[in-house]
């Protein structure tokens, strides 16, 4: 668990050294620079982390079990079913079997409890629904995003890293309360402030909130949640089994799912409503755009009033 100090030397020591600029001034010259060691430290206290005495992580957490679950249509035994339903979604792609019986009363629990937060705290969602990130995704598309106060779901990322990991990670950093350079409900305001920051391997995002468990600032610590993978294994581990039990179950069920059955090129043929020929088309694209190295990325986007579209580049 890394103190407030180490993240600011770690900080500094990767930007301020290397004199990366924005604006003319150096990373530590930020208005926002408080913010983003108060991120850092926070994650990588993860459940461990208290302030002033008090749990604030862990209670982020049961905050948003207690919404997901409140979404729930029948009062009766809504806790308790969930878990169930979403235990019986796990061993059906786990062990490749026929799904249970689609349940609308389960249905978009942490999809809703997330976008509600986050449009209350000046994020964006352009369309019906936030962009998809299918496969890589290169640096330009995050900036992009970072820029336009927009989270993604990142199915491409793979199991352990988690589809819903780095909204998580914004969740509990905005409801412990580490955010400070800005109002309360505008702390998109600080996500987007980090886009600027990135310069070949140098990248602000990815020392706070995309750290691999294997990099050296972790040092093996699995309760750092700088790593998303930390994060998300924590939440779907065994540690812990009657912590934010919905969340948990739900958590553990689309994992499974991507373990058993996620393929990209599945993927995007479901999701953009294309043929197998189409598809095999747009893996052909993305292979002579990667060899020309012009960064394509696999990303869906699903624009207002309008079919879900691909969209390999930023829009110029």
């Amino acid at each position: 668990m890394k103190q407030p100090d180490e993240i600011r030397k770690e900080l500094t020591d990767a930007f301020d050294d290397k004199d990366l600029k924005v604006n003319g001034a150096l990373l530590s010259a930020s208005p926002h620079f408080g913010d983003y060691v108060r991120m850092g430290y926070y994650l990588s206290c993860g459940p461990r982390g208290t302030i002033s005495g008090e749990p604030v992580m862990r209670n982020a957490l049961i905050a948003l079990d207690a919404d997901m679950t409140s979404r729930i249509d029948k009062y009766y035994s809504r806790e308790s079913r969930a878990v169930k339903h979403f235990g019986q979604q796990q061993t059906a792609y786990a062990t490749k079997t026929a799904q249970p019986d689609k349940d609308r009363d389960f249905s978009k629990l942490l999809t809703g409890s997330l976008e509600e937060f986050e449009r209350n705290h000046g994020f964006v969602v352009v369309g019906e629904r936030l962009p998809n990130y299918a496969g890589f995704v290169f640096g330009n598309v995050f900036k992009e995003s970072l820029a336009l106060k927009q989270h993604w779901k990142d199915v491409g990322a793979g199991p352990a890293h988690g589809e819903y990991s780095h909204r998580l990670q914004w969740y509990i950093l905005i409801r412990a309360g580490a955010i400070k350079t800005v109002p309360v409900n505008q702390e998109a305001t600080v996500f987007a402030s980090i886009a600027p920051w990135q310069k070949g391997k140098t990248n602000l995002w990815t020392f706070i909130f995309d750290q691999l468990a294997k990099d050296a600032s972790i040092g093996g610590d699995t309760l750092d949640f700088r790593s998303p993978e930390n994060l998300n294994l924590w939440l779907v581990g065994d540690a812990s089994p009657d912590f934010c039990p919905v969340l948990r179950a739900f958590l553990r069920s689309r994992m499974a799912k991507r373990q058993s059955t996620y393929d990209m090129e599945k993927y995007l043929a479901k999701k953009l409503r294309k043929s197998e020929e189409e598809i095999a088309g747009i893996m052909e694209y993305m292979r002579d755009e990667t060899i020309a190295k012009r960064n394509p990325s696999a990303r869906i986007a699903y624009p207002k009033n309008a079919k879900p579209e691909f969209v390999p580049y930023v829009k110029t």
